[in-house]
């Protein structure tokens, strides 16, 4: 399937340093042959997509109501940073953006292929991170899980199955957005198609 020579996504976007913000007003980006155009706070911005030093993808908070959010990290040669991402202006996933940013991340990806860019294609959580959440969810999981375990095994009580029930609906989660998010590179032709919505 060829991409058009220039494509419009209304998609959630922010750049690095933006800040906390309550509301996300900033959607759109534009894709073409030779540049990715966006406009952040009323002001028009482009960049060339031989400019593209790092394309970072990563997916958020698995038990969130209607899956993860995902998130397509962009990074410039001047350091510029811009995220963009499948959720509404509240900042939580947009279903209705599934399609749209699939179809942005898979258009840059074949853009940036077309013209072997030196780019960088990283995923998952950085190392330290991986590693903090990593530690996290083995405790919680020992918590959650391995404790009721232990007192049904000791004292065989109904109610004790729903306090493991809710660990497992807790840790469960949690591991699977884990190794979703687990730190590696790919090539732009093998989308790490698990952090897509």
């Amino acid at each position: 399937m060829v991409a058009p020579a220039e494509a419009h996504y209304d998609l959630a976007l922010r750049v690095k340093g933006q800040g906390l913000a309550l509301t996300i007003r900033n959607r759109g980006v534009t894709l073409s042959d030779e540049r990715i155009d966006w406009t952040f706070e009323g002001r028009a911005d482009a960049a060339r997509l031989d400019a593209i030093v790092e394309v970072h993808l990563q997916t958020g908070a698995a038990w969130m109501e209607d899956g993860p959010a995902a998130m397509c990290r962009i990074t410039f040669r001047d350091g510029y940073t811009l995220m963009i991402s499948d959720v509404d202006k509240s900042g939580v996933k947009d279903a209705a953006q599934a399609g749209a940013y699939r179809g942005f991340v898979r258009d840059l990806h074949a853009r940036l292929a077309k013209f072997n860019s030196p780019a960088r294609f990283t995923a998952g959580y950085g190392a330290t991170q991986f590693h903090v959440i990593a530690i996290c969810a083995v405790l919680l999981g020992a918590m959650g899980i391995g404790i009721p375990v232990v007192l049904f095994l000791v004292r065989p009580e109904f109610e004790i199955l729903f306090v493991l029930f809710g660990g497992l609906a807790l840790t469960i989660p949690l591991f699977t957005m884990l190794f979703k998010n687990s730190p590696r590179s790919y090539e732009p032709t093998q989308i790490p198609t698990e952090l897509l919505p």
